[in-house]
């Protein structure tokens, strides 16, 4: 209609066999609609603005990403029994039955604006989102009876997410012999778990996450809990280290104690691996024959747990263990001494994730073709991961995952360098 409403529907039905008998197919809707206001006879002409474009969409999608066979009776063996001089193989349930498991649903709605302005020398979209994941699969804790096992694979959750998405791309200088262009896209995080409970399962309002290995008792140094961000760190404060070199906490009443006699209740939420802020910055250049870019991103606002150093990096660490350097000199982890406080889960291992990587520099030549039949040449270099800009102390922060329910932490010591890459290359065109 003259260029001014655009609208789209899809309706996809889709089928699993992993899910119970009753519900092996799901329907996923999306709606899309578009209004270029600034088509209207009422939208204020201004010169500077090119186009305006207002957007709503709404649609589902489906996860089946887990294991098969968790909706069906499944068997195993236990061991042999002895009868009249016979020995016999003892089968029993491997799992409990879930037979009305169900699709996983991600709910998202979007509004937003696209814009081109200046002679189109800016550009770019805004969107405001809000992504709701229904029906989480999971192992959910049951009581035995009327379970048999203590655990069952179900649809046992809802985790809201909404945010502010920006895009923008400006034509900063455009010449003859040389250009220079600019786009950045930033979002914004605002997570919270909504639920444990649904329909068929009622349970407790919170589960300990990242449960830490030994030497030591660690134990859980994550807590899902309804209402709060996914990734909240919980564990004990920290109240520096004392003459002795003992790790010092706060209790619940705020006094100082030595960490191995703090308890159960003295523990807290202390800070939080879920990153608030992404962001990407690339630049582009051009002279001549000559093209440069490079790319920036980012994560903002969020801590890390810093797994080496609580087990290799302090001078109580395991005997017998290679230990970071980290645990000698005067740095904040070599002040850790006394054994009587070691693997006492503290925020003292906690630090800040954020950082700023030179992801990519492509720099290249056209060279003009020597023959007709080759209707261009050109020969570049690429240095990737080049650098990383941070504070946190051992490694590349992305070498401990953002993603899922426990962002910030690795639970293990198993760790592969974050290596840089160069690359060079000729590319022809016949």
């Amino acid at each position: 209609m003259a260029n001014k409403y655009y609208a789209s529907a899809s309706l996809r039905y889709e089928g699993s066999s992993k899910f119970g008998r009753l519900n092996k197919w799901g329907y996923f809707p999306a709606l899309s609609l578009g209004w270029r206001i600034m088509e209207e006879d009422f939208f204020p002409k201004a010169s500077w603005i090119n186009d305006l474009k207002l957007r709503a969409d709404y649609g589902e999608t489906g996860n089946q990403d887990f294991g098969s066979y968790l909706s069906l009776d499944t068997y195993q063996g236990y061991g042999y029994f002895a009868f009249n001089g016979a020995s016999y193989q003892v089968w029993g349930p491997s799992q409990n039955t879930n037979y009305d498991l169900r699709w996983e649903k991600a709910q998202n709605l979007n509004f937003g604006v696209d814009f081109d302005l200046f002679q189109r020398k800016i550009s770019g979209s805004i969107n405001y989102y809000v992504r709701t994941n229904k029906d989480l699969l999971g192992s959910y804790n049951v009581p035995v009876p009327p379970f048999v096992l203590t655990t069952t694979f179900a649809n046992v959750g809802t985790m809201k997410n909404s945010g502010l998405e920006v895009q923008l791309n400006a034509k900063i200088l455009t010449q003859k012999d040389f250009s220079y262009s600019v786009s950045f896209a930033g979002a914004s995080n605002s997570n919270k778990f909504a639920s444990f409970s649904n329909d068929i399962y009622q349970g407790q309002n919170f589960q300990f996450m990242s449960y830490m290995p030994s030497p030591g008792s660690p134990g859980p140094a994550q807590r899902l809990e309804e209402g709060r961000r996914i990734g909240s760190f919980y564990m004990y404060e920290s109240a520096g280290i004392d003459a002795t070199g003992r790790l010092m906490v706060y209790d619940k009443d705020n006094n100082i104690i030595p960490g191995n006699t703090a308890k159960e209740e003295d523990k807290r939420f202390v800070g939080n691996g879920l990153p608030l802020f992404t962001a990407s910055l690339g630049q582009n250049f051009t002279y001549k024959n000559f093209d440069l870019s490079v790319f920036l991103r980012g994560s903002f606002k969020y801590d890390l747990f810093n797994t080496t150093a609580f087990y290799l990096g302090t001078p109580v660490t395991q005997s017998g263990a290679n230990v970071l350097k980290s645990a000698y000199g005067k740095g904040k982890y070599a002040a850790l001494t006394n054994a009587e406080t070691y693997s006492t889960l503290s925020d003292y291992f906690l630090e800040k994730g954020d950082f700023v990587k030179i992801d990519n520099i492509t720099i290249g030549y056209n060279i003009k073709p020597p023959v007709k039949q080759i209707s261009s040449i050109r020969v570049y270099a690429v240095a990737r991961n080049l650098y990383t800009f941070t504070k946190f102390t051992t490694g590349d922060p992305e070498a401990i995952s953002v993603n899922g329910l426990t962002p910030g932490i690795n639970t293990s010591l198993s760790y592969y360098p974050s290596t840089a890459q160069f690359l060079a290359g000729l590319q022809v065109k016949f």
